[in-house]
């Protein structure tokens, strides 16, 4: 069925190539034009669309940053229950850096008396583990360890692939 395509094709090409030889020198300038208007029709169009995708990549990269998690219940919130509801939202493993990061991004006044936030917060890590909310781990080649919460591991206490996958590359 292919060749039967390809075939009408150039028949198809043939047809105007012979039209186009039957036309007068006017007939061939008017058909050159019409071709040069809907080059520009069609350009005009490509630009349009073009600043149309801009527009619509900006709006989502501004949709995008204004999409915050609603912690206003953070200050309710254990410590335990935070970093909790950090993994759950990032949906990734983190380590306890990026889990201060998170707190303090949505709740600025969390670690106001904290000296070291890092050490202020791996108390509630041990916590939060003691009570199995999380699990920690250690990736060979990277400083420090990640914390996942439990479901994100198999039977065998490996992470599971779509959360492996997460994971920062070595």
């Amino acid at each position: 069925m292919k060749y039967h395509m390809s075939r009408t094709k150039s028949t198809i090409k043939d047809r105007q190539r012979e039209k186009m030889l039957s036309q007068s020198k006017e007939q061939l300038v008017d058909t050159v034009f019409q071709l040069q208007d809907e080059v520009k029709q069609y350009e005009e169009t490509l630009l349009q669309k073009t600043e149309e995708f801009e527009k619509l990549s900006k709006k989502y990269e501004e949709l995008q940053k204004g999409i915050t998690p609603v912690v206003l219940q953070s200050r309710k919130l254990s410590w335990v229950g935070r970093i909790v509801y950090a993994l759950t939202t990032i949906d990734r493993p983190m380590q306890s850096s990026e889990i201060v990061d998170f707190i303090e991004k949505y709740d600025k006044t969390a670690f106001k008396n904290a000296t070291d936030k890092s050490k202020y917060l791996s108390s509630f890590l041990g916590n939060a583990q003691k009570f199995e909310r999380i699990r920690q781990y250690k990736l060979k080649g990277i400083r420090g360890h990640f914390y996942a919460l439990p479901q994100w591991f198999d039977e065998d206490g490996n992470l599971k692939r779509e959360y492996k996958e997460k994971e920062p590359i070595v």
